[in-house]
């Protein structure tokens, strides 16, 4: 499967995607980490 591709790419809109794409990953995995910390302290308190 071929992707559909800009005719003409901006070197530079292609090094904030792949910078946008690190901050959506980085932040992903805080939230992911963040919602797992908030599940282990409610198992702890016994909720």
């Amino acid at each position: 499967m071929i992707l559909p591709t800009p005719a003409r790419p901006d070197p530079e809109d292609e090094g904030s995607g792949c910078l946008s794409a690190v901050i959506a990953v980085l932040a992903g995995g805080a939230v992911a980490l963040l919602v797992g910390i908030v599940l282990m302290a409610y198992v702890r308190i016994g909720i």
